[in-house]
C-alpha cells in the first residue's frame, strides 16, 4: 500500500454552508480542499436578495468570505438514473435543487479518481442514495461530522476506511517496480518478447482532468531511449561492452627481433662518434701533432671538393 495519502476534496450542498457563519468556513478547509457545486452558488446568490432578513445577511456574508477563501468552484455534471427524481411531473424548486447539487458531486468524483470526494451534507436520504451508486472515492458526512474533523481532528470513520479502500485499490492497479522487473516488461535493454517491440524507460504520464474547480493536473512529459542492439555470440568474446558502447580491443603483435643491417648500422654510427670524440680530445692536447696527422693522413684522402675548405 503506498504511503502517500490520496486527496481529501470536500464539496457542499447549500443548506449545510447556509447554516454557519464565516469561522466555520473557514474551519473547514483544515480537512481538505473546498468546492461549490456552481448551482449551489448561484442559489446562494440569490438568497442574498431574498426578503428573509437572516438567510439574506449569511449569504451576502459567504459572498464575501468566498473570493479570498480558497475555495473553488466546480460545474462538473453527470446524471446517472438513481439519481433522477420521480416521474411525477411536477417538482419543487427544493427538489430541483437537491437532483442538480447530486448530478454535480457524482461528475466531481468521476473528473478526480485518484482523489477522496467527500459530500458534506445534512440530507440523509441524498446521502444514502448517493453512497448506493458504490463509487470507490466517495463518501457522505454531515455538517457536525465535519465540524468535529476539523476543529479536534478526528476523521469520522466512514473518511478513514474510504481512504484505506482507496489506496488498496490504487495499489492493486499500479503493481510495484519489483514485480515488474521479475516479470521482464521493463527491463532496461531488454525486449518484449510477448509483443516483440523494444521497450521504452522513464515514460509516465498524468492526464489532466477536465472542469473548472481550480485543481490542473499538467501532463508529464514522456521520454523514450533506445534500446542497445545486442551483440551476436559469435563476436561477444572479442569485445568489450561499457554502457552501451562496444570496443575492440587493439591486437599487438610481437615485437620484431633487429636484423643485420641494423646492427651495422648502429655499429658504423657507434665508431663514428667514438672516432669524432678522439679526434676532439686528441686537438684539444697536442694540436701541433693532430694538424701533422690530419694534414699527412686525412686531407689527401679526401676528395678535391673538401680539401679546399679543410686546409
Amino acid at each position: 500500500m503506498s504511503n502517500n495519502l490520496p486527496a481529501v476534496l470536500l464539496i457542499f450542498d447549500v443548506d449545510v454552508l447556509m447554516t454557519n457563519n464565516a469561522q466555520t468556513w473557514q474551519q473547514y478547509a483544515k480537512a481538505g480542499s473546498c468546492f461549490v457545486p456552481e448551482v449551489v452558488f448561484e442559489e446562494i446568490e440569490f438568497l442574498a436578495d431574498e426578503s428573509d432578513r437572516d438567510r439574506e445577511q449569511l449569504a451576502r456574508e459567504f459572498l464575501r468570505f468566498f473570493p479570498s477563501s480558497g475555495w473553488a468552484l466546480t460545474d462538473a455534471q453527470e446524471t446517472h438514473p438513481q439519481l433522477e427524481p420521480a416521474a411525477n411531473g411536477n417538482h419543487s424548486k427544493q427538489t430541483r435543487m437537491i437532483v442538480a447539487t447530486a448530478h454535480c458531486v457524482y461528475g466531481f468524483a468521476g473528473e478526480y479518481p485518484e482523489s477522496l470526494v467527500v459530500f458534506v451534507c445534512n440530507n440523509q436520504p441524498l446521502l444514502k442514495r448517493m453512497q448506493a451508486l458504490g463509487l470507490g472515492n466517495f463518501c457522505g458526512i454531515t455538517a457536525a461530522m465535519l465540524s468535529q474533523w476539523a476543529k479536534r481532528g478526528e476523521q469520522p470513520m466512514t473518511v478513514t476506511q474510504q481512504l484505506q479502500n482507496l489506496m488498496r485499490d490504487q495499489a492493486a492497479k499500479k503493481p510495484s517496480q519489483r514485480t515488474r522487473l521479475q516479470t521482464g516488461n521493463t527491463s532496461f535493454g531488454k525486449t518484449d518478447i510477448s509483443s516483440g517491440k523494444l521497450p521504452t524507460r522513464g515514460v509516465s504520464t498524468l492526464k489532466p482532468t477536465g472542469g473548472t474547480t481550480g485543481i490542473k493536473k499538467t501532463a508529464a512529459s514522456a521520454s523514450k531511449a533506445r534500446s542497445q542492439p545486442k551483440k551476436s555470440p559469435s563476436k561477444r568474446h572479442n569485445e568489450a561492452q561499457y554502457e552501451g558502447v562496444n570496443y575492440l580491443p587493439r591486437i599487438q603483435s610481437a615485437p620484431k627481433k633487429p636484423g643485420f643491417f641494423s646492427h651495422l648500422i648502429n655499429g658504423l654510427g657507434a665508431l663514428f662518434f667514438l672516432t669524432l670524440a678522439v679526434g676532439i680530445a686528441w686537438k684539444g692536447v697536442q694540436p701541433e701533432s693532430f694538424d701533422r696527422f690530419w694534414q699527412q693522413k686525412v686531407v689527401p684522402v679526401l676528395p678535391q671538393q673538401v680539401r679546399q675548405f679543410v686546409k
